[in-house]
């Protein structure tokens, strides 16, 4: 995996002396995409899980309401 990124940033042109702006972000862009497409092929796509167990609760739910009803009383009062 790692010699897939290797390869990629190897064959990005580089420059030992970068005299102007325009040459940075030349450069900059082209480091950039082989990164991000070295990062599109290796990193998995993962999708969540059919029967993945929700993480927002009726607890939650309460707690929320409570602070929304806080929230609306101290604006009221301001």
């Amino acid at each position: 995996m790692r010699d897939d990124l290797v390869i990629r940033i190897t064959e990005v042109e580089s420059r030992d002396d970068i005299c102007t702006d325009t040459e940075f972000y030349m450069s900059l862009n082209a480091l950039t995409c082989a990164v991000t497409e070295t990062i599109c092929s290796i990193v998995p796509k993962v999708t969540s899980a059919p029967y993945h167990k929700c993480w927002w609760t009726r607890e939650l739910s309460e707690k929320h309401r409570e602070v929304h009803r806080i929230v609306c009383r101290s604006y009221s009062r301001r």
